[in-house]
Formats: C-alpha cells, structure tokens, sequence
C-alpha cells in the first residue's frame, strides 16, 4: 500500500471523530468555543504522537524512511488548531414564541366570540398552544440541526486543507519510495 493510502485510510477516521465529538459537545450549548474545539482536535492529534497508537506507529514508519517528509508531517499535525468557535446561525427564536402567543390569543378569542361556555374558552387556547407549540418547536428544531450541519461543515472544509498538505506530504514520500520498497511495505 502506498504512504498516501495508509495515510488516507487513518484521516477518514480522525474527520470523523472530529465531527461526532464536535456535534456532541454542540447538542446542549448555543455555541463551541475556540478553546473546547482545540481540546476535541489535540486528542485526535495525540494519537499521532503515541508510538503505540495506529496512527503513530506509521508516523513512527515513515519517520523511519523519509525523515524529511516525516517533520513536515508532524510540523503540519503541530499547526492544526481550530482558528475560530462552531456558531450555528440560527434565526431568533423570540419571533416564533411571538407567533404561538399570537395563535393561542387567536383561539381564545374567536372561542369567546363564539361562544359562553367556559369549557370552549378553555379549550380553544390550550389545544392551540399545545399544537402551534409543538410545530414551531418542531421547525426550530430543524432550523438548529441545519445550523449545526452549516457550522461543522465549515469547519471541517478547514480541516480539509490541511487534510491536503498532509496528503501531499503522503504523496511526497510514495514519490521517493522506489517500487520494490512499496512491494515489501505492503
């Protein structure tokens, strides 16, 4: 297998794991911050360092044969670090309670306008607080999940470049490997 596969075949993964502990960490909070978005990204690139990890130990390998291709690998992972925080844009949700407040005021009065019972007075509101509630809520749910999808797909174009230089640094190393060494690596 060539250095940019073996490399490809273990970047996948490190994206992946970004963007899951990324959309945890967002599940719960308005915003992820510079400083817990470097957290989630230095515990990936950790893995790179440890000898006894995947990861490094074919750092360790490539080291090994392209000593000059293996700094600037590493140099490259040293420089990744999240630039700026995970803010997903989402409309003010001040508007929509305004609009099921509106509704529920709606329903009770054209329920007193139609009629005197108590029980309709009642009614009316709740069923349309409980109903407008839920599909505003519903719709802002929706509106929040596609932020998220907005901001982490954002940030992970970012990491994408530097996924590139790295790749490159990959190729490089498959460029200077001579066949038969490629042959006996696989």
């Amino acid at each position: 297998m060539s250095w940019e596969s073996q490399f490809q075949e273990q970047w996948v993964p490190l994206v992946d794991s970004v963007e899951t502990h990324a959309r945890r960490a967002l599940a719960g909070r308005p915003l992820l911050d510079v400083a817990a978005l470097d957290e989630i990204l230095q515990r990936e690139v950790a893995k790179w360092n440890r000898p006894s990890h995947y990861n490094g130990a074919w750092l360790a390998k490539l080291a090994g044969t392209h000593p000059e291709v293996a700094a600037r690998f590493r140099a490259t992972l040293g420089n990744l670090r999240a630039v700026r925080p995970l803010v997903p844009q989402i409309g003010n949700p001040w508007l929509r309670v305004a609009l099921v407040v509106a509704l529920v005021a709606a329903a009770f009065f054209i329920a007193w306008w139609q009629t005197d019972r108590l029980l309709v007075h009642v009614a009316a509101p709740l069923t349309a607080g409980i109903v407008f509630g839920s599909l505003v809520r519903a719709r802002w749910q929706a509106a929040r999940e596609l932020a998220i999808d907005r901001a982490v797909g954002a940030f992970l174009a970012d990491l994408d470049g530097v996924g590139r230089q790295l790749r490159e640094a990959a190729a490089e190393a498959d460029r200077m490997d001579d066949p038969e060494d490629r042959r006996l690596r696989a």
